[in-house]
């Protein structure tokens, strides 16, 4: 079984959606966090908004599946992080990313209000 969370109960990709907090190094389920703010969409330039997303798994029941959704977002924004550093000039294009990872997931990044936890182990906005 794979348990994570404060609350220990096994990980549920179509049940649960999770985010992973890099002060504490775990996943945390979200509705076993605090809500911090408003859902918002990020601002930016495509590389900035890319490089803001949460690393998070799973979708909670509530959206059609993507392939992304159950292993998270965590390798798509290693991704963006040795791309930016690469090629300068795919910052600025939304095409150029979606080229990069999936469109799927750029739509995504686009359109989703985010919203941030805080995180119940160290208290990182996550």
């Amino acid at each position: 079984m794979n348990r994570h969370c404060k609350c220990d109960k096994p990980y549920s990709p179509v049940e649960d959606r999770q985010r992973f907090c890099s002060g504490c190094k775990a996943w945390f389920d979200e509705s076993c966090m605090q809500r911090v703010g408003v859902p918002k969409l990020l601002k930016g330039t495509p590389a900035a908004r890319l490089n803001s997303i949460p690393i998070m798994r799973g979708w909670g029941g509530t959206q059609e599946p993507k392939a992304w959704m159950t292993a998270g977002t965590g390798r798509l924004v290693d991704v963006i992080r040795e791309a930016e550093v690469k090629e300068g000039n795919i910052a600025e294009q939304w095409e150029g990313w979606g080229e990069l990872l999936t469109p799927e997931f750029v739509q995504f990044v686009k359109t989703t209000k985010f919203v941030q936890f805080l995180c119940p182990g160290c208290q990182q906005h996550i």
